[in-house]
């Protein structure tokens, strides 16, 4: 079992952080391979075009090669950088890679191209960059690497912080083991990883009118424990595949929470009281209403989370082989 991911840099301290969180979490895993690359920004339009006169046109190529030379430079001391960064984290040699694109239009477009060509089993960006030249993952390029990346998972990282304690939001559909799934194998074999699968049954009193809301509690209790056996039977499911993967099972934690506080704000809550470094949510949103308000959940989690990486799973692309 081969695994690699992506991770984008521009040099930026955030950019850093994506690295040094690869670089953690892998620490001593033989199977996993990182690619580091980076995209130069486009060039300007009018550097493009040809000159009307045998002077402008000699001038414009000069100017030409001087900014793809400055960018070609550039792309490699960031890359140098990111190579360095993840070998003193522990990072073998031979599994760091990296990658430079030039002349590109889009520098998403030239992600997302080279995060499907690749088959790479994860993208990492961190939540924003400050680089000086190829300063380009800022939230734009994150949110659209969500919004383009259906089929790849991307892992949005900002301070990395016990990368290795990880949190499983999960909702109680078939659809949602292939977040198990994409977990588990990215896990096998990581050394001391610290598992949570937590399923937060929502609030039932938000659809009773609020003439019935002061008095509902006896049957909103009843509602939540016959809603909760079904879900710890899912969420034993959800165990058996981690145990599959060979994580141990005294490493795997089972939680329902009662959304008293919301299902964003339960999870959130459990996130930062707990001390874990990873969330894992899906794409489609987590909680019981996931039909009725789809997403809304995880794009509050993805907004909210700003230590440790949140990685956003699609319910599509099965792990590689």
């Amino acid at each position: 079992m081969n695994r690699h991911v992506l991770v984008g840099t521009d040099g930026s301290p955030n950019a850093d952080d994506a690295l040094r969180y690869a670089a953690r979490f892998f620490r001593g895993v033989e199977d996993v391979d990182v690619t580091a690359a980076t995209v130069a920004p486009p060039i300007s339009p009018a550097l493009l075009q040809g000159g009307f006169t045998f002077e402008a046109e000699k001038s414009r190529l000069s100017r030409l090669d001087e900014v793809r030379k400055r960018q070609e430079e550039e792309c490699a001391r960031i890359l140098s950088r990111a190579g360095r960064i993840l070998s003193e984290e522990g990072m073998e040699e031979a599994r760091i890679h990296v990658q430079t694109i030039l002349g590109a239009q889009s520098v998403l477009k030239a992600l997302v191209h080279l995060a499907r060509s690749g088959s790479f089993d994860a993208v990492l960006v961190g939540r924003r960059g400050l680089g000086q030249v190829v300063s380009f993952f800022m939230g734009s390029i994150s949110s659209g690497l969500l919004g383009a990346l259906g089929d790849v998972p991307v892992w949005i990282v900002d301070t990395p912080d016990e990368p290795r304690k990880v949190l499983i939001a999960l909702d109680s559909c078939e659809e949602c083991l292939c977040v198990v799934d994409h977990t588990a194998f990215m896990l096998a074999g990581v050394p001391d990883a610290r598992i949570t699968v937590l399923h937060v049954l929502p609030r039932f009193r938000p659809f009773f009118s609020s003439e019935l809301s002061g008095s509902c509690a006896d049957l909103e209790s009843m509602l939540w424990e016959r809603a909760e056996e079904p879900v710890r039977i899912f969420l034993e499911k959800a165990a058996g595949i981690f145990q599959d993967a060979g994580l141990d099972p005294s490493r795997i934690d089972l939680k329902v929470k009662r959304g008293g506080a919301g299902v964003a704000r339960e999870i959130l809550k459990e996130y930062g009281q707990g001390g874990y470094g990873t969330l894992v949510v899906g794409r489609r949103g987590v909680g019981g209403f996931e039909a009725v308000f789809p997403g809304s959940v995880s794009t509050k989690l993805i907004s909210a989370v700003s230590r440790g990486a949140v990685w956003v799973v699609g319910h599509t692309k099965p792990p590689s082989a």
